[in-house]
């Protein structure tokens, strides 16, 4: 039974479509957007495209007018971009990692000095430690989620012994926990409220200037048991003029976690 033309169209159209929306990925395929779905993102980039060259190849063998012959060239052009894209960028990222960590010790250590980097697995991060490449890590919710504070804290003291064995200040370990939605270390540590709410709470000069006294003395009367030890923790907020907000969240056992924000 042979498929009417018309849905034969229709196929070729959807498939130029498709390769459409993944072309502009494609072309930006190092983009953080795709961080936390890379894997499984590379497996369609070029398994998609794939299916679509051999389907183009086959559509273009069999007898068919001016205006299909051009989607079905379209549609293959397209897929053949992606899957030449997808592995180029990637191979790229790899190289360039390679030539990093092999590069100079010294220079190496040297612009490490101005850089926090994030992470997902420890075991990419320690070569950037061992190599001197880095002066701190920012922890967000991938690394904590599902994590005690005994384990986050028995990682963070990993690095900073590695650190200290090389004769090094210890790493800056920093994060984003301003409160509210934007509360990256919630749990193991007590969610606040969100600033702005705060704020608005206290919307006098004065009152405002000791907020940050009596939310320490808050949290002070208020320790959580974070890993069967209590933790005492200290927000610490500076209103200026124009409204920024610095969080700082002091740990008695966890290393010190900065947060920045502006309401």
């Amino acid at each position: 039974m042979s498929v009417p033309r018309g849905l034969i169209r229709a196929f070729a159209v959807a498939r130029v479509a498709v390769l459409l929306v993944l072309l502009p990925y494609a072309l930006d395929w190092r983009s953080p957007f795709l961080a936390s779905v890379r894997v499984w993102a590379f497996i369609g980039f070029i398994a998609i495209p794939l299916a679509v060259v051999v389907a183009e190849v086959r559509a273009l063998r069999r007898p068919a007018g001016r205006f299909d012959r051009a989607l079905s060239s379209a549609s293959l052009a397209l897929a053949m971009l992606c899957l030449v894209c997808v592995p180029w960028w990637e191979a790229q990222f790899w190289w360039k990692r390679h030539e990093v960590l092999r590069g100079d010790p010294a220079l190496l250590e040297r612009l490490g000095r101005h850089i926090v980097v994030g992470y997902r697995d420890i075991a990419e991060l320690n070569p950037l430690i061992e190599r001197r490449a880095i002066a701190g890590v920012f922890l967000t919710t991938r690394n904590v989620s599902g994590r005690d504070a005994i384990a986050i804290r028995q990682e963070i003291t990993a690095m900073q012994a590695a650190r200290r064995r090389q004769g090094l200040p210890e790493l800056l370990v920093t994060t984003d926990q301003e409160g509210g939605v934007v509360s990256r270390l919630s749990p193991p540590l007590a969610r606040m409220p969100p600033l702005s709410e705060i704020v608005a709470r206290h919307p006098a000069s004065a009152e405002r200037h000791a907020l940050p006294t009596a939310l320490s003395e808050l949290e002070r009367r208020h320790p959580r048991e974070v890993g069967g030890e209590a933790v005492d923790q200290e927000l610490d907020l500076h209103l200026g003029e124009a409204g920024h907000v610095v969080v700082l969240v002091l740990d008695a056992r966890l290393p010190r976690c900065y947060g920045h924000a502006a309401l």
